[in-house]
């Protein structure tokens, strides 16, 4: 692993420790001592971006105003920050700092319902606010319930893990149009204060460098695996480092740091002397519902940890106990419908409609998961293959997410033998899947498919018939039409001593059929 593939974050710029310092710390961990220094957690968890679970949340009145050479910029540069004049609940606040934010997904221009990051500090260094020195408002353009964000940041929290506090605010944009936004507090030493005792340590993004965090590269990166977990008990707060996995997986975080490597901060604690994970961007929390509990990580501090026998072990531990504890269907329901209610006196009838349609369908979604959850527990463990000649058989494979008007079924084909097959209705994305252990090595996942009529579906990604290995963004390549058998195959890698790993022949279609010859379906060793 090199620092390239880590992908761990810049340094946020106006902290104060310096590129040089920073490394000389960091560096050191190796040597580092035991846990001291705890932070204070005696106070109560109020603010006016958050409040305790018992009370509702204040939904704040914010205005944005841009001068037309503002708006000019923000159209061409949309991530530099220009000036604005913000008011606050009736609070006017010149120059304050303002770019637009979001990613793939959740990025939209100025003229549409951007999301804002608002620096109250970057022009008036001593400047003080209602809100703190730095706060985001999120569109929850992925998010119609609006309430994901707030319900992740108190599950995390309630787990041990620090979250920025959410909330709401009512939003008057650059030319007078008001929408309902996400409110959260910026990663600012305040925030850190609050949730490690002190904010002097240096906070980490996801965005590009790793200056400052070799010595968890490293750690990583041993071969050895003993040695391994004890060079990573050096550098990382591994007790809640495992907290912070077990549950973005718990809660089918498709977009977090676990699975897609994404949405995630690193802080140096220098009361302790470890890093510390923290969760970022939980607007695609319960999304996954048929996440494998024990997935391929791609994460590589995440792989790198459960390669190890102890840290495998304390992830089934902690996934077990979260399970039981966090992912209660009745209290996670009650909670969604608590949080819609602080909304309902700040909304149009419209967006009021379409909160209840999203807050319905985060509830199918939580009941979803934990419904997976529990098919999952209830199955055999994942299969160990035996190789001969470089080449294993897949057996076990199991039916997900079967469409409506359509079927999954093992039939035999004519001059081929048993075949799984896929029938899609009008909006496919269905699969057979196996699970299967795999040490260390590189792999090719080969099959054969045919299919008829195969007709691509007006969104997504991934379109028609192929093979895929969960957890991972490559595929075979994608059959559609009507196309006579032809051999398929993706490649995949696997870190650590045994590694589980779900396996998909999936059809994503919006009409047609898909066939897989089971006696094809292998997995081959590579060089």
């Amino acid at each position: 692993m090199n620092a390239r593939t880590l992908r761990c974050p810049r340094r946020v710029a106006w902290l104060s420790a310096t590129r040089r310092g920073l490394s000389q710390a960091l560096g050191g961990l190796l040597l580092a001592g035991s846990l001291t220094g705890a932070p204070d957690r005696s106070a109560p968890a109020t603010t006016s971006l958050g409040t305790p679970r018992e009370q509702p949340g204040q939904i704040h009145d914010l205005r944005i105003e841009l001068s037309p050479e503002a708006r000019a910029s923000l159209r061409t540069s949309p991530r530099r920050y220009v000036r604005a004049t913000l008011q606050v609940d009736g609070q006017t606040f010149p120059d304050v700092g303002v770019r637009l934010k979001g990613s793939t997904g959740s990025f939209r221009p100025l003229d549409d319902q951007p999301g804002f990051t608002l620096d109250f500090i970057r022009f008036a260094p001593d400047r003080t606010s209602p809100l703190g020195p730095r706060i985001h408002l999120n569109n929850s353009v992925e998010d119609p319930s609006q309430l994901r964000e707030q319900l992740g940041s108190e599950l995390f929290q309630a787990a041990g893990i620090p979250t920025p506090r959410t909330g709401h605010a009512r939003v008057t944009l650059p030319g007078g149009r008001s929408a309902l936004y996400v409110l959260q507090e910026g990663g600012t030493p305040e925030f850190l204060r609050r949730a490690f005792g002190r904010g002097d340590g240096a906070l980490f993004d996801t965005q590009d460098a790793t200056a400052g965090l070799e010595a968890l590269t490293a750690a990583a990166a041993e071969p050895d695996l003993s040695r391994r977990w004890e060079r990573l008990s050096g550098v990382l707060d591994l007790d809640r480092f495992i907290t912070f996995l077990a549950l973005d997986v718990l809660l089918g975080h498709r977009d977090g740091y676990a699975v897609a490597r994404n949405n995630f901060r690193i802080y140096h604690d220098p009361a302790t002397d470890r890093l510390q994970f923290l969760p970022h961007g939980l607007d695609l929390l319960f999304t996954a519902a048929d996440l494998p509990w024990q997935p391929r990580m791609g994460g590589p501090v995440a792989a790198a940890v459960l390669a190890t026998p102890e840290g495998r072990r304390r992830y089934e531990a902690r996934f077990a106990a979260l399970f039981a504890t966090v992912l209660q269907t009745e209290s996670l329901t009650q909670r969604v419908h608590e949080l819609l209610a602080t909304l309902r006196p700040r909304v149009t009838h419209r967006e009021w409609a379409e909160l209840q349609k999203g807050a319905a369908e985060l509830v199918t979604a939580i009941g979803a998961r934990r419904k997976s959850l529990e098919r999952q527990f209830a199955e055999p463990r994942a299969q160990v293959l035996t190789f001969e000649h470089g080449v294993a058989p897949i057996a076990g494979w199991r039916p997900v997410d079967v469409p409506e008007q359509g079927r999954l079924e093992q039939v035999v084909v004519p001059d081929i033998g048993a075949s799984l097959h896929l029938v899609a209705g009008p909006r496919t994305a269905a699969s057979w899947r196996a699970r299967i252990q795999l040490p260390a090595g590189h792999y090719r996942f080969a099959g054969r498919v045919r299919t008829a009529h195969a007709t691509a579906r007006p969104y997504g990604r991934r379109q028609g018939a192929a093979l895929r290995v969960a957890g991972g963004t490559q595929s075979s390549a994608n059959v559609l039409g009507d196309t006579p058998w032809q051999p398929v195959a993706v490649e995949f890698e696997v870190h650590g001593a045994i590694a589980e790993v779900e396996v998909l022949c999936e059809f994503s279609a919006s009409h047609g059929e898909a066939w897989f010859d089971q006696a094809s379906l292998r997995i081959e060793q590579l060089p």
